[in-house]
């Protein structure tokens, strides 16, 4: 993560030590984050996160946090000009190895682009880990790198009914050490307002994934051998049920989805 001592002294050094934290924990991790994501999740969570995100083949889209470049090999597919973020170097060398895509070793709130280059951005499961004093300052990071009128896609853990009753903070440090936030409907919408966001839409998303990892359902292997397609289609069909009644969405979906954009 390559910054100026300047840039360094002008942030909360707070904000400095939980941000290395989070990078050591990403770097660590990096070979076995993969391997940690069921088939079942990564399909069921890519169609959610993309059933909304329109892209055209002449768009250059700004993965922000794209770890080992899961939602990067979507973008790649569909023949985007894609280029992935992330502070996390052995995260960004699989990712480079995984789609052959463009990758740039840099913080978020420090972007080393040219005002207004993209079109569209997706940041997945990224700014719930920025401490407070980094969001707003993110964001602004994310507008300036982006064309006026571009489309973005933020996915924030989400502060549901099934945290309440098993009684999970909403605050704090996971076991590995990095910092997170969750986030329930109207402090993520205040946020992107407060940034001079437009913000399109807000939903849960992903379901039924919190349910996959009950005591008893977590027994199982959900590898591609042992779900069958009409299972997998299930799966997704009540995903999508859930999602439509927006109410239910926010109550079960362990992640928000937000589209908004940037005005013109």
């Amino acid at each position: 993560m390559e910054v100026s001592a300047k840039e360094i002294r002008n942030e909360n050094r707070q904000t400095w030590i939980l941000k290395r934290k989070e990078r050591d924990v990403r770097d660590r991790g990096a070979l076995l984050y993969d391997a940690n994501v069921s088939p079942l999740r990564n399909i069921v969570e890519s169609l959610a996160i993309f059933r909304h995100f329109q892209t055209n083949a002449s768009d250059s889209v700004l993965d922000i946090g794209t770890g080992t470049g899961r939602f990067m090999e979507e973008l790649v597919k569909r023949g985007c000009f894609a280029v992935g973020i992330d502070f996390s170097r052995p995260s960004l060398i699989l990712a480079k190895k995984r789609c052959n895509c463009e990758v740039v070793l840099a913080d978020l709130c420090h972007m080393p682009f040219r005002t207004h280059t993209f079109d569209k951005v997706i940041s997945v499961s990224v700014l719930q880990h920025l401490p407070p004093s980094a969001r707003t300052h993110g964001l602004s990071e994310i507008r300036r790198a982006n064309k006026k009128g571009a489309k973005i896609l933020l996915t924030l853990y989400n502060y549901t009914l099934w945290n309440l009753l098993r009684g999970q903070i909403k605050e704090g440090y996971s076991t590995e050490g990095n910092y997170f936030y969750r986030f329930n409907f109207t402090e993520a919408r205040t946020l992107l307002k407060s940034t001079c966001f437009q913000v399109e839409s807000i939903n849960g998303i992903v379901a039924i994934d919190p349910f996959l990892r009950t005591r008893v359902l977590r027994k199982l292997d959900f590898s591609k051998k042992n779900f069958t397609p009409l299972f997998l289609k299930a799966v997704i069909a009540i995903e999508k049920i859930i999602e439509s009644i927006t109410p239910l969405s926010f109550l079960l979906g362990d992640h928000l989805r937000v589209i908004c954009k940037i005005p013109n």
